[in-house]
């Protein structure tokens, strides 16, 4: 079953958020478990994103999580944001027309 992890986040630094992520992306190559990602931004509320991370299951997930760049990436992108969320989703239906 696919797993998908969702982080809300609101911040006025969305360039250093978006460095962060980049050196996160090449720190993990070859050892990240993602899928695939998007990061879209609230049109009603400027500062306000939401990155959607798919992974081909939970354990797939918790691996990344454990990845030390992980722990550090997380921890700079709570230093960088406020009120950030994490919603941790199972797939349980998908729709690809």
């Amino acid at each position: 079953m696919g797993f998908v992890q969702i982080i809300d986040f609101m911040t006025n630094r969305y360039d250093d958020v978006r460095t962060v992520m980049d050196d996160w992306t090449a720190a993990t190559e070859g050892t990240r478990t993602t899928s695939r990602w998007l990061i879209g931004r609230d049109r009603d509320r400027a500062l306000h994103y939401v990155q959607v991370v798919e992974f081909p299951s939970y354990a797939e997930a918790m691996r990344n999580n454990d990845l030390p760049q992980t722990k550090e990436f997380s921890q700079k992108i709570a230093d960088l944001c406020d009120d950030v969320t994490f919603y941790n989703i199972d797939d349980v239906e998908t729709f690809q027309p």
